[in-house]
């Protein structure tokens, strides 16, 4: 990761939390064996980046014994020191154990898991290939471009004779090939996030996206959406960051091909944001203050596309995952949005579980957008959102 380090409490890189993050390197073989295995019986080759994503998640439903095996009580000391926020600590401990072969990671829960995922992802595609006809990403992408392909160059142009509105172009710096930044339907962005989003839920409240698209090419393999700050604790952690909420948006789903040239994300968000405050401005409104998102630092999300482009921390949140599981015992992740209604159909349904595993807070960045400027709020403390604050809102 490339991401700027300084003593300023919103800039510096945060830690990954080891007890999820290493089940992502000591799984590697597992993850390509599924994806080999699945795609020789089923037809399907599921993303290697979203199975591995979709794989840590639903292993966080176990606990931390069950995940890793462990001759000492090295597991308990790590999990002990994720709850107090020393993720660096619990990490020393796991590597120190993992090497001395006193902790192993459960290959066969793995395993399993990994199959019943590719399973799931295979029918989400399904789903959507039918409904909606969008592409796999890896053989367009690499029939443009090289693997460590990288775009220079970003600029303006105007399209076709209009002068009031522009998309942005960007060059491979070895071959010189173009990648366009445009604004794209929201319909076209919700089926993109359904299908390959990690997340595969787009935000009803989402009111504009942008895509990024290879030259001659109709169908992005980059995007990026946004909605008001809608949630009140999200507001008020603009609010105590100096930021008028009701005057910015969120930043709510990004995703881009695993054979993206780099820069390709970090290149979209500059050109979402110039756009959006030149749209507001046609429009006579006031362009927004400030852009808030997201980031998990549980699945190894640092946010490095987000810090290029002026994100800083402003806030933390807590992190829970949920699940549902089925007849088969399986446990199918779901958001807090999909299990309200859930539970409103059976609020004493006993097949719901949170997660075991414990999870670092999620962590809230924002930009501020003044002109041509932009940076991350100066500030000396972080906003800490309760368990409280953010459980009063699990219905919306």
């Amino acid at each position: 990761m490339n991401d700027p380090l300084s003593n300023h409490p919103g800039q510096k890189p945060w830690p990954y939390n080891p007890l999820v993050t290493l089940i992502r390197l000591h799984s590697i073989e597992i993850i390509a064996s599924t994806i080999e295995q699945y795609e020789k019986q089923h037809g399907f080759q599921a993303s290697h980046f979203d199975l591995v994503i979709q794989t840590m998640i639903v292993a966080c439903s176990h606990a931390p014994h069950e995940v890793w095996h462990a001759k000492n009580q090295d597991i308990a000391i790590a999990t002990e020191y994720v709850q107090k926020g020393a993720p660096d600590m619990a990490l020393d401990v796991l590597e120190s154990s993992i090497k001395s072969g006193h902790i192993s990671l459960n290959t066969e829960l793995i395993q399993t898991i990994a199959l019943q995922q590719a399973a799931r992802l295979h029918k989400i595609h399904e789903l959507h290939k039918k409904k909606n006809n969008l592409p796999m990403h890896k053989d367009n992408a690499l029939k443009h471009f090289k693997p460590g392909a990288e775009l220079k160059a970003l600029k303006l142009v105007s399209i076709g004779d209009r002068d009031d509105t522009y998309e942005a172009v960007a060059s491979e710096k070895t071959t010189g090939e173009k990648v366009h930044f445009r604004s794209i339907d929201l319909g076209l962005s919700r089926a993109y996030i359904e299908s390959f989003h990690y997340l595969h839920a787009a935000r009803e409240d989402d009111l504009m996206a942008y895509g990024a698209f290879y030259e001659n090419e109709s169908m992005p393999f980059a995007i990026v959406s946004y909605a008001p700050v809608s949630r009140t604790y999200k507001q008020n952690i603009l609010t105590a960051a100096g930021i008028d909420p009701q005057k910015s948006l969120e930043l709510t789903r990004a995703w881009n091909s695993e054979y993206s040239p780099k820069n390709a994300m970090s290149m979209l968000y500059g050109y979402a944001h110039a756009n959006i405050q030149r749209e507001r401005l046609k429009q006579n409104l006031e362009p927004p203050e400030a852009i808030l998102t997201a980031v998990n630092p549980n699945l190894g999300f640092r946010g490095s596309a987000f810090r290029a482009v002026g994100f800083g921390l402003v806030g933390e949140k807590p992190t829970a995952y949920h699940y549902i599981v089925d007849k088969k015992g399986q446990r199918l992740f779901t958001l807090r949005r999909s299990l309200v209604s859930f539970l409103k159909k059976k609020p004493t349904n006993p097949r719901v579980r949170t997660s075991s595993l414990p999870l670092l807070p999620t962590k809230e960045l924002a930009v501020i957008l003044k002109g041509r400027k932009r940076f991350a709020p100066i500030l000396d403390i972080i906003y800490s959102v309760s368990e409280v604050e953010y459980q009063s809102e699990a219905g919306r």
